[in-house]
């Protein structure tokens, strides 16, 4: 007597490099990210790595999550958390006055939250790669130290320069189109 068994294999795995537009109270901007995971039957679950060019350029890392629903489980709700790494131009730190001032004094950052959520549609869900579209929201938050001189240290010869610390707490919401291709 010979008994076999079969079962369909649940277990995928996904990769999914994408590009966004991100658009909110500040410029239009872009987002680039590379998310991977492990998806059993409906759900996935993973990790995913950024670059962000929303008012000020971090590198977010989190933790992604996502549902697949439909049919042919076509389309997806995502949930991104994670940790927002601050990583500014140049151009995007507030500069000391003069040049005589130590190069110390640029802005100095501090890392934030990065949260992401939002619904998209995978097209041609069977095929091996596979082209999907997702609208979402976001938020991150990062924090900007930075030293503000009075204009009486800068021209009148003498006087003693007093430190002004001051602290500028960001926190930017954005709406983001993202376009992947699903790579497994």
């Amino acid at each position: 007597m010979v008994f076999t068994a079969t079962a369909q294999k649940q277990t995928k795995y996904y990769l999914i490099p994408q590009a966004a537009l991100l658009n909110g109270d500040h410029a239009c901007n872009a987002q680039l990210q590379l998310v991977g995971g492990i998806q059993k039957k409906q759900w996935g679950f993973g990790a995913g790595l950024g670059i962000d060019y929303y008012k000020v350029r971090t590198i977010p890392l989190f933790v992604d999550t996502r549902f697949f629903f439909g049919k042919e489980r076509q389309y997806f709700s995502y949930f991104n958390l994670g940790y927002n790494i601050a990583s500014p131009l140049l151009s995007q730190q507030k500069m000391p006055y003069n040049a005589w001032t130590p190069a110390s004094d640029v802005s100095d950052f501090q890392n934030g939250l990065y949260t992401d959520m939002g619904i998209g549609c995978t097209f041609n869900p069977q095929a091996k790669r596979r082209v999907m579209l997702s609208a979402g929201y976001a938020l991150k938050t990062i924090t900007e130290h930075y030293n503000v001189w009075p204009w009486t240290a800068l021209m009148v010869p003498g006087t003693r320069r007093q430190d002004n610390h001051q602290t500028a707490d960001y926190l930017l919401n954005y709406f983001s189109l993202k376009l992947g291709v699903s790579l497994w």
